[in-house]
């Protein structure tokens, strides 16, 4: 049977009808949150470390001007009242709005011309976020110029590549799960930023919901064997290197609309799911946390920007706040963290965290991870199995598998280098690099990373009962051009 696309509005806003006729409210840097930063710094010494960060990031920017962090300036500005902080990043933000554009020369150059990628999604959230910042400060008139400027160079073509049914080129099958809810989203974030300048703000609001909800209920294609976006059970098969940066991207627009619109989004089960796959994802030890890292992903990358978000949402939970409390600021270079200007208002920090999951095992059975472990102390033993498809953020590696054990990964994972190199597909992607049995010394053909693999892997009977914990995953799919039947039965005691 043909999965369908679920093209149901999630997301239902009944005071979105005319955004840019209420007064501006602020998208992400809301005043409040602010004040209760800088209340917080005089005793709290993370917070303190965090606003001396910003603020020193902000002098750097006085000095030597960089358009994609301008937001420093704006953050530095709220924490500070120093009018030098507003006046530059106003200066960065008027000079930049007169560029010819933004669009990539390379990305130009594809049949069709792609107008708008991550970069320009980056850039739009800095600029979104400094403007926003900065308000109360610039005239009717700058504010015009400016907003005109940045829908120029960014969020029509945004809109006109992703969002937008009469235009756009891409769709939620086409580009992997991340760069489609980060081209959707910050055109949302910068669209809610910029609302009362534009009149094609309503519109291209009421779209992000309608392509944001898409991709929240996306169930996969069929005919080009792409997953669904979300596994049944919260998971997301990009690794948990994107998965992360995918659900951030999304939960931060659904953020800054209920901060303009004053309402939170209708009940999203998705979004109840994922903080479990995160959570069941991770491995904590007496050093940073650690994390199941197939795919494109590193042991010390984490769910914490996306769980963060979750709980600013209202999707908050002891085992939220667990999960938060376990991991070191700044690991593994989060993007907000406690030294960045969104971070430092929604990251509750300072908790004091007890396990209270009763769970020891997970399993995602339509993107064929599992995890079993004997307790959620630090360095305890847990195993993680992976038998699902390979595209994208997802390689060659049908029933590999990773152990856990006092506090290190004694089986690792060594299908990983940066995936820009050679090297990458060449290697690390294929299923030579990765935990798998081989026949002739080959494992799943390699056009697999760039069609997908026809048939999926799957893991299943997962048992965890009376001290017998056990999984089964299933490789032949992936496999099927050499095996008749590829099963590796995984047993923890």
């Amino acid at each position: 049977m043909i999965h369908k696309i679920i093209t149901i509005a999630i997301i239902a806003f009944a005071c979105i009808a005319d955004l840019s006729a209420v007064s501006h409210k602020s998208v992400l840097l809301l005043p409040e949150k602010v004040a209760a930063v800088k209340k917080k710094a005089f005793s709290d010494t993370l917070y303190h470390n965090g606003v001396n960060s910003i603020i020193s990031t902000a002098d750097a920017l006085i000095r030597k001007p960089d358009i994609t962090k301008v937001d420093y300036l704006g953050m530095a500005w709220l924490l500070t009242d120093d009018k030098r902080y507003a006046d530059c990043a106003k200066d960065i933000l008027q000079k930049n709005a007169k560029a010819s554009r933004w669009a990539d020369k390379e990305m130009m150059m594809r049949n069709p011309p792609w107008q708008a990628e991550l970069n320009t999604a980056h850039k739009i959230f800095a600029v979104a976020n400094a403007y926003d910042a900065i308000y109360g400060t610039l005239s009717p008139q700058e504010r015009k110029e400016i907003a005109d400027g940045y829908y120029r160079l960014a969020i029509k073509p945004l809109a006109e590549d992703w969002i937008l049914p009469e235009t756009r080129i891409h769709t939620l099958n086409s580009m992997g799960h991340n760069w489609w809810s980060s081209c959707v989203g910050m055109c949302g974030v910068a669209t809610l930023a910029f609302r009362n300048e534009l009149p094609q703000a309503d519109r291209i609001i009421r779209e992000t919901n309608s392509a944001i909800s898409g991709w929240v209920a996306f169930e996969g294609d069929n005919f080009q064997h792409k997953p669904r976006t979300f596994d049944r059970n919260g998971g997301m098969y990009e690794s948990i290197n994107y998965a992360g940066y995918g659900c951030q991207e999304a939960l931060l627009y659904l953020l800054a609309l209920k901060n303009v619109t004053g309402k939170a989004p209708d009940a999203i089960p998705q979004l109840d799911a994922m903080a479990g796959f995160f959570i069941h994802s991770c491995y904590p030890t007496d050093n940073d946390m650690m994390s199941v890292y197939f795919g494109d992903s590193h042991k010390t990358t984490t769910g914490h920007n996306a769980l963060m978000l979750l709980d600013a949402l209202g999707y908050g939970s002891k085992d939220i706040d667990w999960y938060l409390g376990n991991i070191t600021d700044g690991q593994h270079r989060e993007f907000l963290g406690l030294s960045s200007p969104v971070g430092i208002i929604y990251n509750p920090a300072n908790t004091t965290p007890k396990a209270p999951i009763s769970a020891n095992s997970a399993i995602y059975p339509d993107m064929g991870w599992a995890t079993m472990r004997d307790n959620w102390n630090k360095n305890a033993t847990m195993l993680a199995v992976k038998s699902g498809l390979t595209w994208n953020h997802a390689h060659a590696d049908a029933a590999s598998f990773i152990l856990f054990h006092k506090g290190s990964d004694i089986i690792g994972e060594a299908g990983r280098c940066w995936y820009k190199l050679p090297e990458y597909r060449n290697y690390f992607f294929q299923s030579e690099a990765h935990n798998v049995v081989l026949f002739d010394g080959k494992g799943q053909p390699r056009h697999q990373q760039y069609h997908s693999s026809p048939i999926a892997g799957n893991v299943s009977n997962l048992i965890d009962t009376l001290g017998i914990r056990y999984v089964l995953a299933d490789a032949t799919g992936p496999n099927s051009d050499r095996f008749n039947r590829y099963l590796r039965s995984f047993f923890v005691d």
